[in-house]
């Protein structure tokens, strides 16, 4: 009986998804025939990874409660491959989750976090949706907190509400194909529609009760996540537009900021990123801020993006003055679009009196901290008067409308580009400096102090890993060039102001 050769089945180079189904690949790319039937992502990458809960995910070697939504949270990302502790980041620290047997809140202690790499060099799509829960608690999250603190996360609140839920897999891939220059657009999309077409049903249909307010809530501070750092869409305004729904939720159920702020973990931790964006917004657009600034202080020892800190610790303070001076500064604003600049210029010795009196006692408070020799403080004071001189410099600029390269203004940029070249900063620290980056480099004249921001601003942006980031870069540069040094705050601002968030 004659013998036939076994056809061969699998392609030299196909992609991932053609290889593990053991079937022939037509190596079309950006996706192959079969994928692009399928709808699936394509990749002919690098290795694809999973994420395992211990040794084995079945058989006698299995963790007892793998399965269960709690252990999500402690899972671990591995690539099929050897060498995998060559892959992690280089800074010495490793990420780490501390898990509770007898409570379904899973613990992440910040400090642990590494903050140059957290993932291998290479990855590969596609990443299946069981995965994103884990990517979201280890990878995504992580980037919105800050300091040595302990971050409780429920994983019921994440996964019992539908909206939450898929708000948080949009958030998750699309953050993934940014840091793993990997996926579809229209992957990424239809995730994204899916999330909003279930927040907008949910919206729809809600109950009048707090419980139900808070999962919309926490919903929209994740569309805004999303759409303002993220991933900014080419939609111009639907940063703004999320910002504006939150607002109408707490507007509509005015109990929930108390009680998220008692609930702690991801609640209070999510409600002090959005008064966080509602001030970014604030500063750079000219509106005045939706929250009062004591909100800061309301945050103190409990869990927000900052970390646990006592009502006067000095960033809670500098967040309070910056609020102050937005609020403030709306005045200003309004004022210029009722009457033009050149009124308001006239008038200017009545609106610093009006105006400047209540901020003066403030800026003393930190005129120390800011006298002082860079050289000698410790990261933290640095940080923090990094947010203090970009308060003043807002305070000049928007209060009593100078120009940029005023002496004053100038005097605080220098300050800060001192600073910035003595690299005081470390850890998580140096991450959570993007406002300030952007308002200090903005009005750098310098060459070389321009340099310098830019070098501050490059492992955020490899570490973030946020589409917004790259954005700033280019909205800097683009400022330098244009070298505008008569334009108003918000005339400076108004190509961002609409379209991202930053802090």
């Amino acid at each position: 009986m004659p013998t036939t050769a076994r056809r061969a089945r699998v392609v030299e180079g196909s992609c991932w998804h053609c290889k593990s189904r053991r079937v022939k690949c037509d190596l079309a790319k950006p996706a192959c025939g079969r994928c692009q039937r399928d709808e699936r992502e394509c990749s002919y990458g690098g290795m694809p990874f999973k994420w395992v809960g211990g040794m084995a995910l079945r058989g006698r070697h299995a963790p007892p409660s793998a399965s269960r939504p709690d252990d999500l949270g402690s899972a671990k990302l591995q690539t099929v491959g050897p060498d995998e502790d060559d892959r992690h980041s280089t800074s010495g620290a490793s990420t780490a989750s501390d898990r509770s047997s007898k409570s379904p809140v899973i613990q992440r202690r910040r400090s642990d976090l590494s903050t140059t790499a957290v993932l291998p060099a290479a990855l590969a799509s596609p990443v299946d949706r069981a995965s994103l829960v884990p990517y979201f608690t280890n990878v995504v999250l992580p980037r919105y907190c800050m300091g040595d603190f302990v971050l409780s996360l429920d994983h019921n609140i994440l996964l019992q509400n539908d909206a939450l839920h898929e708000a948080m897999l949009a958030m998750a891939r699309a953050h993934f194909d940014m840091q793993s220059k990997h996926g579809s657009v229209t992957t990424r999309n239809r995730t994204r529609q899916s999330a909003i077409a279930t927040f907008r049903k949910q919206l729809a249909s809600s109950s009048c009760e707090d419980a139900a307010a808070k999962d919309l809530f926490s919903t929209n501070v994740l569309f805004c996540l999303l759409d303002g750092m993220i991933e900014p869409t080419e939609e111009t305004s639907a940063s703004t537009l999320h910002l504006k729904g939150g607002f109408a939720i707490l507007d509509r159920w005015e109990n929930i900021v108390p009680e998220m702020i008692a609930e702690g973990g991801i609640r209070s931790h999510l409600l002090s990123v959005f008064a966080t964006l509602d001030l970014v917004h604030a500063i750079l657009s000219g509106r005045r801020p939706h929250f009062d600034p004591s909100i800061y202080r309301k945050f103190a020892n409990t869990e927000a993006w900052w970390g646990r800190l006592t009502p006067n610790n000095a960033i809670i303070r500098a967040a309070e003055n910056l609020s102050r001076v937005a609020a403030l500064a709306s005045i200003v604003h309004d004022s210029i679009k009722t009457y033009g600049l050149d009124v308001v210029r006239k008038r200017f010795s009545y609106f610093e009196m009006m105006l400047s009196a209540p901020l003066r006692a403030h800026f003393a408070r930190r005129e120390d901290a800011r006298d002082g020799d860079t050289a000698e403080m410790d990261e933290w004071t640095a940080f923090v008067t990094l947010w203090d001189i970009s308060a003043r410099i807002f305070y000049e600029r928007a209060i009593r409308l100078k120009p940029v390269d005023d002496p004053a203004v100038q005097q605080y940029t220098k300050k800060a580009a001192v600073m910035l070249s003595q690299n005081l900063f470390s850890g998580m620290l140096q991450h959570c400096i993007v406002l300030p980056l952007v308002i200090i480099g903005i009005h750098c004249l310098l060459p070389a102090e321009q340099e310098m921001i830019c070098r501050a601003l490059s492992p955020t942006i490899s570490y973030l890993a946020f589409g917004c980031l790259p954005l700033m870069e280019q909205f800097l540069k683009t400022t330098w060039k244009k070298r505008n040094l008569e334009a108003t705050w918000w005339e400076a601002f108004a190509d961002i102001a609409e379209k991202t968030f930053l802090f």
